[in-house]
């Protein structure tokens, strides 16, 4: 008899949007906590979740690729139905890690039921009033997990110790074509009592396909959990009140402190950034020319940070009170960063991309992994075009190096038609010279082309109770 071949086409795009949805808010994903059973204390214990849910992105996304690629019917054994056992057994995987990142989010137990307690898939087969969850779970255990000790379920093994299959085989191969009421494969079963009746059980691979599908379109419904779990979440950092400066003896030790606050709200992407501009606050130059112009510096991160504070207070991260950023408004990036690393695309300042990708070798104490030497002589070829904004004879500490490079990069970032340029204002506190009536018109004509604010925008600075310690008032651009 000619094969009957089966392939799939599941579809694989909830998987990919559940990837999105986790990642969406990456950092609230790897600290989520669940709990499971612990059968050796015989207790429910917590755990991070993330490992787990990385896990399951990676098995249902590969195995449903997987599935799609695989045809039934095909198997070379003239008795055993492999492809049906390695069938099986990745469709499980899919229906597992589907159900277990929906427990990790605390979907709605409803949700399985519905899917798990239908006879829509199945049917009830053997009449044994069995549902769609407990005839795949038990056709598994089986044909392909415990074929010689299948004992957990009593709805269709009734009152036998124990079921065993010797094998389940196609209906177009060899005994399989014995019968003739269109099933597609035929499961052995052995009930393990003293009797000749060998029941047989019909599989149809629709039925299973209809299964599979069933739990994919449950996936929309895990994702809303997850938003759900997210937008609580960030409820909750709503209500925390952040600490003003007024709270630390020191701008570093706030700094830090806003540092932390970033982490747990956002992620760790601005670490380095919390660390450099905490550095740059806490640091004094020698020189006074340098001093001068690292004040405006200063002032500039002192500008910045309001509107961190603001993004960390209402959970957001895109809009000008969020960001610093007037209408071009990029979401993957604020004005604190753009600070601390201007984003400058110049000829001139192209020439030394390598040189000053190599001056964090400064910043560490590791002599084996960083040459410093390398970076020193790599900054002797830019001397001339550092002198141009501030005092620099390489001789200088390597903190002060640091700094200085940052200064200057800084300083240079306000001649250009850059992002930094055109948010931060124009005044003598943050600039060495005011821009021209042109300049701005042609920043402000950058801005424009994106987006125009309407109005001013007050940021205000609260104590931890919310009284009002200082208001920030940024002037919108107008044409």
């Amino acid at each position: 008899m000619t094969p009957k071949v089966f392939t799939f086409n599941f579809d694989v795009e909830p998987a990919k949007k559940l990837r999105d949805a986790i990642n969406e808010k990456q950092n609230l994903s790897i600290e989520k906590e669940h709990k499971i059973w612990d059968h050796k204390n015989k207790k429910s214990v917590s755990y991070f979740a993330w490992d787990r849910i990385c896990a399951i992105m990676d098995r249902v996304e590969d195995t449903l690729d997987y599935l799609n690629l695989i045809e039934l019917g095909n198997c070379r054994s003239n008795r055993s139905a492999f492809d049906f056992y390695d069938f099986i057994n990745n469709a499980y995987v899919v229906i597992e890690g589907i159900k277990i990142i929906g427990q990790v989010f605390a979907l709605d137990n409803a949700k399985f039921d519905s899917v798990e307690n239908s006879q829509e898939a199945f049917g009830d087969v053997l009449n044994a009033g069995g549902t769609d969850g407990q005839f795949f779970n038990y056709i598994r255990s089986l044909c392909a997990v415990h074929p010689f000790n299948t004992t957990r379920h009593p709805v269709y093994m009734k009152d036998s110790v124990l079921h065993c299959c010797p094998f389940v085989i196609w209906s177009h191969m060899g005994i399989g074509s014995f019968w003739s009421d269109g099933r597609d494969l035929s499961v052995h079963l052995y009930t393990s009592k003293q009797s000749n009746n060998l029941p047989s059980i019909p599989l149809y691979v629709n039925t299973f396909e209809k299964y599979i599908n069933k739990w994919i379109s449950l996936i929309p419904e895990v994702i809303s959990a997850i938003k759900n779990y997210n937008d609580s979440v960030y409820e909750e950092y709503r209500k925390s009140p952040l600490k003003t400066i007024t709270d630390f003896s020191t701008e570093a030790e706030y700094i830090f402190y806003l540092k932390q606050e970033y982490n747990n709200r956002f992620g760790d992407s601005m670490e380095y950034i919390f660390d450099k501009i905490a550095c740059i606050l806490e640091t004094n130059l020698a020189n006074e020319e340098n001093a001068k112009k690292l004040e405006k510096y200063k002032t500039a991160i002192r500008y910045a940070l309001p509107f961190i504070c603001n993004s960390m207070k209402t959970m957001q991260a895109e809009g000008f009170e969020c960001t610093g950023i007037q209408g071009e408004n990029p979401t993957q990036t604020n004005l604190l960063f753009e600070v601390e690393h201007p984003d400058i695309y110049s000829d001139e300042l192209s020439k030394y991309h390598y040189n000053l990708s190599k001056v964090y070798y400064l910043e560490s104490n590791n002599y084996s992994v960083y040459d410093k030497s390398w970076a020193r002589t790599l900054l002797d070829e830019m001397k001339d075009f550092l002198n141009k904004y501030v005092v620099f004879t390489n001789e200088e500490s390597d903190k002060e190096v640091v700094i200085l490079v940052d200064l200057v990069r800084y300083l240079y970032a306000l001649e250009q038609n850059c992002i930094l340029n055109r948010n931060i204002p124009n005044e003598l506190s943050y600039r060495e010279k005011l821009l021209s009536e042109e300049e701005m018109a042609s920043l402000i004509e950058a801005t424009n082309e994106t987006d125009e604010l309407a109005e001013d925008v007050i940021i205000k600075i609260t104590d931890t109770d919310g009284n009002v310690l200082d208001e920030l008032t940024i002037e919108a651009y107008k044409k």
